[in-house]
């Protein structure tokens, strides 16, 4: 396998704003590297350690036949090009004060759900009040990079299995004591996974959580200005209807269940996620929305370089580091009778 190749760099993480692929995006273009004969093949992809983020490469001989490509997946601590770990200090962590209020609300605290639990994330909070949780996701990749607890099981769910099967798997009908859906459930089909729910929730008493977060954060005055610019510009690059859902705050989703008092159809409880982050590790995170990606395909930079530093100036310098605080909403209930 000597010779130059291409290579295409991706981050498996769990987004807010790309449903196909959940879990897959592409960081970078492709670019030339050298591979020595010694490197050997391979599809496997290999997890960093800390099971919450993946990087590879994808890496083509420019000499062979696309059809007699190898592909080659190797691990991979960023410097230079695009780090993980800095993209993921721009993302928030859901207060764990988030997962006490729940599960004072069910009655019973034996089986929770973390439906499309990406790395697991809600669900390592949810296991803390409740004996047993499943956490589920359509992505396989995603679920072997699910952090390991002693009362979480990962199970991956592709959508080609029965509402029947589902119900079998986490529990049982009437068995469920909380179904949490964390940033996820605006791409689900909801009619299938509400008649899902429903089956499964505990009556009286199981408790059904859905939350998510968007592009509204508040940094400070002069930054929310020129954000609220940019944002303005990625709307018409999000490639999605569902997303209409997540941008809307969950104003528009339908969730056809009793209010608990955290918020009810037509009117989520709005919440707030406070983040530390550097401003480039910030935009790290902006440059992996699936708008900009989309814009760029159209052959629109929405982060050309006078807008970055416009973005830099109105922050107040790429070392600086300051809290974001993003706008989040939840949906809360329970079966109705």
């Amino acid at each position: 396998m000597s010779g130059v190749y291409e290579a295409d760099i991706y981050l498996l993480v769990p987004p807010i704003d790309t449903p196909n692929s959940p879990h897959s995006l592409t960081i970078t273009d492709s670019l030339e590297i050298p591979v020595p004969e010694t490197v050997e093949s391979s599809q496997e992809e290999v997890a960093k350690s800390d099971f919450t983020t993946i990087v590879f490469f994808s890496i083509r001989n420019k000499n062979f036949n696309p059809e007699e490509e190898d592909t080659l997946a190797v691990p991979k601590k960023m410097s230079g090009v695009y780090e993980a770990d800095i993209y993921l200090d721009a993302r928030p962590t859901y207060p764990t004060d988030w997962y006490s209020k729940l599960a004072a609300l069910s009655h019973h605290h034996h089986l929770a759900w973390d439906a499309g639990t990406g790395n697991g994330q809600a669900a390592i909070g949810i296991a803390e009040h409740y004996d047993r949780v499943v956490a589920t996701d359509l992505s396989e990749t995603m679920i072997k990079l699910g952090k390991p607890n002693p009362k979480v099981t990962y199970h991956h769910t592709p959508s080609s299995m029965t509402e029947d099967e589902i119900v079998d798997l986490i529990g049982g009908e009437n068995s469920v004591d909380l179904i949490t859906v964390a940033t996820a459930v605006h791409w689900f089909d909801l009619q299938k996974f509400y008649a899902i729910v429903n089956r499964l929730l505990r009556k009286p008493g199981g408790i059904i959580a859905v939350w998510s977060y968007n592009t509204d954060m508040v940094v400070s005055p002069e930054f929310d200005s020129v954000m609220t610019r940019f944002n303005n510009k990625t709307v018409p690059y999000c490639k999605f209807p569902e997303s209409q859902y997540f941008l809307d705050g969950y104003k528009t989703l339908p969730f056809p269940f009793k209010s608990v008092g955290l918020g009810l159809e037509g009117k989520p409880i709005e919440l707030e996620m406070k983040k530390t982050v550097s401003f480039e590790g910030f935009l790290r995170m902006l440059k992996s929305w699936s708008a900009v990606g989309a814009a760029k395909e159209k052959g629109v930079d929405l982060l050309e370089e006078n807008v970055v530093k416009e973005l830099e100036t109105a922050w107040g310098g790429s070392e600086l580091v300051r809290t974001i605080v993003y706008k989040t909403f939840m949906l809360a209930g329970t079966v109705k009778t």
